[in-house]
């Protein structure tokens, strides 16, 4: 899944967030132009919380991890300069996916998602290492 938003000329777009989830051997994709403008997602540093659904499926999850676990990496933008990406491969997550007629599942790892905020804000506190 992804949180983002993109700039046209001078123009921002609204925010949007996109999943696609395999479970149990099935595809779950809520990642239409539709689902991914209705879908929420907030985050900040170091902290992701995101939900989507659609007729059949309801996802929602939370993503994070301390500043002490993340890595400042440089990401050149041509022709605008650079962005920061901090990412973490220990992050903790949470995740709840409901189905129309079944129980819900909530699925939860500790320290073994990824996690990566891609930002032009220099004041994240995270030492940029290369």
């Amino acid at each position: 899944c992804a949180t983002g938003r993109i700039k046209t000329g001078p123009v921002w777009s609204p925010w949007f967030t996109m999943m696609y989830l395999r479970l149990d051997g099935k595809d779950i994709a809520l990642n239409s132009l539709v689902k991914i403008v209705k879908a929420k997602g907030s985050y900040d540093y170091f902290n992701w919380e995101f939900s989507s659904q659609d007729r059949e499926h309801k996802i929602s999850g939370k993503i994070q991890a301390p500043a002490e676990h993340f890595v400042g990496l440089t990401y050149y933008n041509p022709p605008r300069g650079s962005n920061t990406c901090l990412n973490c491969k220990i992050a903790r997550c949470e995740l709840t996916i409901e189905q129309k007629g079944k129980a819900s599942r909530t699925l939860v790892t500790n320290n073994r998602a990824a996690f990566e905020i891609l930002t032009s804000d220099p004041h994240h506190g995270i030492d940029v290492v290369a």
